[in-house]
């Protein structure tokens, strides 16, 4: 994209007015106009709709770029900003409405349940010092073999359980975990229904 900057007085070659100094016409590829009369460009990232702003990138990419370019610079002004301004940031503060951050949190979970129950029994199964670590894709996947029912009982499950306790040394791996519904899972504990 070549810009360069008309003397006052240009006609736009859009809308006909007289380029001022306020609103300078400029040449973009061979056309003389005013900036907001220049025909709108999409971002140049691959997938992304959104609306040129600058260096033939939408907003929101051309600040991680140029975020990127110099992220240390960026924190220290934000946090010199945080300590010049305590009154403006104690009102963003409490402008943050806990109640929608915690409804956003619900709908996220929802959304993606699976991925937030495999991050748990990874957590989990990395505390408890087991091998193995599990996706939400296999955990659909075993939701899938066992018919979306709790293999216990066939009710609808709510959970994983690990077959073969981490307690007793069972590994956190797809082929040890099945869809159970909350009763089960509670009644089973960390037995081993094999071994008994």
């Amino acid at each position: 994209m070549t810009t360069a900057t008309r003397a006052r007085g240009q006609l736009c070659q859009i809308c006909g007015m007289v380029g001022t100094k306020q609103r300078r016409v400029q040449v973009v590829d061979g056309l003389a106009a005013h900036k907001a009369c220049h025909p709108k460009r999409s971002c140049t990232k691959p997938r992304c709709p959104a609306d040129e702003h600058a260096s033939g990138l939408c907003r929101s990419h051309y600040n991680k770029a140029h975020y990127a370019a110099a992220p240390e610079h960026h924190r220290e002004r934000a946090r010199r900003w945080w300590v010049n301004n305590p009154v403006k940031a104690a009102a963003k503060n409490a402008a943050r409405d806990k109640g929608a951050m915690a409804a956003a949190s619900r709908a996220w979970y929802q959304a993606n349940r699976l991925q937030a129950l495999a991050a748990a029994h990874n957590a989990r199964a990395h505390a408890a010092g087991a091998s193995g670590t599990v996706t939400a894709g296999q955990l659909l996947a075993r939701l899938t073999y066992y018919g979306h029912r709790c293999y216990l009982c066939g009710a609808t499950p709510n959970g994983f359980d690990h077959v073969k306790p981490l307690s007793a040394g069972g590994p956190h791996i797809p082929a040890n975990l099945r869809p159970v519904c909350g009763s089960c899972n509670s009644r089973k504990g960390d037995t081993w229904k094999d071994a008994i």
